[in-house]
């Protein structure tokens, strides 16, 4: 039997493949689509929704997917929704994990890299602070890009809201008694490895938001091993 082999780069085949699966995906619901080779990857007439497809293999050296946009790609209304497909450790390109991601958490949740803007999530469960609000949000969520017309860009600000309201949560953002500031070798916007937590009443710091929610947490206020300071927490 005769094996044709493709000279196409290797993200060149993975990001084809992640736009047939897809096309795939929404023609097994009964919905069709059609490539749109500009800003966007894929129109679904049916529901006006544009989607932007992205594909990525597992990083073995950070445990993370990172996905890349173009500048382009960030402007508000450039697409409706990201698709990310995350190929599994194995190399089956069948085997994957896909992301429903809405272009606004996307642009609250993205590196600011100003060559590669690029969106890492994590899978593994072992970093918390990897954007997994999307993980526990956004996957399998293929009905949101079904809506039809009329009510896609409504029911996609509300997806977006809880999503990014998630993180809020999660990552401490708004909390009263919690400031959060870069690190002083990060250039970055999502919540990743190199930002500070720091307790306003106290100083207590730490690059871990399960440290900062224990100290948030602690029945007796005890002094800080790194301040000295008794902390009392905010007065009500």
């Amino acid at each position: 039997m005769m094996v044709c082999q493709s000279n196409r780069p290797e993200n060149q085949i993975s990001g084809l493949t992640a736009e047939f699966l897809v096309q795939a995906k929404l023609a097994s619901l009964k919905y069709n689509s059609k490539i749109h080779d500009d800003v966007f990857d894929i129109y679904v007439p049916a529901s006006r929704c544009h989607i932007e497809v992205k594909s990525c293999s597992f990083n073995y050296k950070t445990d993370n997917y990172g996905f890349a946009f173009r500048h382009t790609q960030l402007v508000v209304g450039a697409f409706d929704y990201a698709v990310l497909i995350a190929f599994n450790k194995n190399g089956n390109y069948l085997d994957y994990r896909s992301f429903i991601v809405p272009q606004e958490v996307i642009i609250e949740s993205i590196i600011a890299n100003v060559e590669r803007p690029t969106l890492n999530i994590n899978l593994t469960g072992k970093n918390r602070a990897v954007n997994q609000h999307i993980v526990e949000e956004c996957e399998d969520n293929w009905h949101k890009l079904l809506y039809k017309p009329r009510s896609l860009k409504s029911q996609k600000t509300r997806y977006a809201k809880k999503i990014l309201k998630n993180r809020d949560k999660r990552y401490l953002v708004n909390h009263p008694q919690v400031k959060i500031t870069k690190g002083p070798r990060t250039t970055r916007c999502s919540f990743t490895n190199g930002w500070l937590w720091e307790c306003v009443c106290c100083g207590y710091s730490t690059k871990k938001v399960p440290h900062m929610e224990q100290h948030l947490n602690q029945k007796s206020m005890r002094k800080s091993r790194v301040t000295g300071k008794r902390c009392m927490g905010l007065k009500k």
